[in-house]
């Protein structure tokens, strides 16, 4: 069906039914430590929150195919207030969950990054000839510190919540592609939920959008 920056999934005619069936990346698998791989799925789904997981694996999950329609960002940003309404509903559920103990409590924008960083060769050509990686280390630390100061609430986050990550079907709407889901900043999932195009997103034609994620999430 896809095959993105992170993964590759399909739909599988099984014999039990259609299912959808996701292999992570070794990218995906540098962001998750192994032992939380699957556990928002499992957790998310047993609330009906996403569909059912039917098998799961360190190398992937197999989910109950939901036949459905995922949001646009236009169509986000220009939802009727029942549509919307039903979303907040929907992640203020996920907001509220409390984190299994295998998460702790350290948000996982950071842990991402330490990874990502730790994997980085100094001498690496990737590298931009007036960027090094101490000056990666030393960005991200100004930025920790600085969130840290303003105390943010932290959260049970999706983690990639944008609206290609919601899905309709006839009767609800489901979270899905939870690997990345986890204790985080609660505006990490605003702002990836509300970001856009520049010609969507605008103080005139996203005020709306702003405040009701603020006020209602």
């Amino acid at each position: 069906m896809s095959g993105g920056f992170c993964n590759k999934v399909f739909k599988v005619n099984a014999s039990s039914g259609n299912q959808i069936v996701k292999f992570y990346s070794s990218v995906s698998k540098l962001r998750t430590q192994p032992e939380l791989r699957n556990l928002a799925d499992v957790l998310c789904a047993d609330l009906k929150l996403s569909p059912n997981v039917l098998k799961k694996s360190d190398c992937g999950i197999a989910h109950e195919f939901i036949c459905g329609e995922v949001l646009t960002e236009e169509e986000l940003h220009n939802a009727s207030d029942e549509l919307l309404h039903n979303i907040a509903r929907k992640i203020h559920t996920l907001h509220t969950l409390e984190a299994p103990q295998p998460y702790g409590t350290t948000p996982l924008i950071w842990t991402w990054l330490e990874c990502m960083l730790a994997h980085i060769d100094p001498n690496s050509i990737a590298l931009l000839d007036f960027v090094s990686l101490e000056d990666l280390k030393g960005e991200i630390l100004q930025m920790k510190n600085s969130i840290k100061a303003n105390n943010l609430p932290v959260v049970f986050c999706h983690g990639d919540l944008k609206p290609s990550n919601l899905l309709f079907d006839s009767e609800q709407i489901w979270l899905i592609d939870l690997e990345l889901a986890g204790p985080n900043y609660r505006g990490f999932d605003l702002m990836k939920l509300f970001r856009a195009k520049p010609e969507l997103f605008s103080v005139s034609n996203s005020s709306h959008d702003v405040v009701y994620g603020v006020k209602v999430l």
